[in-house]
């Protein structure tokens, strides 16, 4: 489940709760612009929000206040241990219980 919080009154609070994956979630890093999850389960996800919507709604993709699903990476069985990600450059890299490394970036330009 993902949770996305907005400034009000001061403080913060919860706008949406979304549930992307199904596994117990490792990683999540957040810039201005991008968003990236890593799970237990090899899932991961990567948003974007244009910087000529911020606060709106996009017109394609996944619709959470402006943030639009970019990307998610194909599961494998091995467990996910850990998850780092560039989200400028849209990278997202993985370490799994097999010892297997997975980096994935994009393959289309936003």
């Amino acid at each position: 489940m993902s949770i996305f919080f907005a400034m009000h009154a001061g403080g913060l609070r919860c706008v949406k709760n979304v549930t992307i994956h199904n596994a117990p979630i490792l990683s999540v890093n957040a810039g201005e612009h991008w968003l990236g999850i890593g799970a237990a389960d090899n899932s991961m996800s990567l948003f974007h929000r244009p910087q000529e919507r911020l606060g709106g709604f996009s017109s394609t993709g996944s619709k959470m206040a402006g943030w639009q699903l970019y990307r998610t990476p194909q599961r494998t069985v091995a467990l996910v241990r850990c998850v780092a990600s560039d989200l400028e450059r849209k990278r997202i890299c993985s370490g799994g219980r097999n010892g297997l490394l997975r980096l994935w970036e994009a393959t289309i330009n936003i």
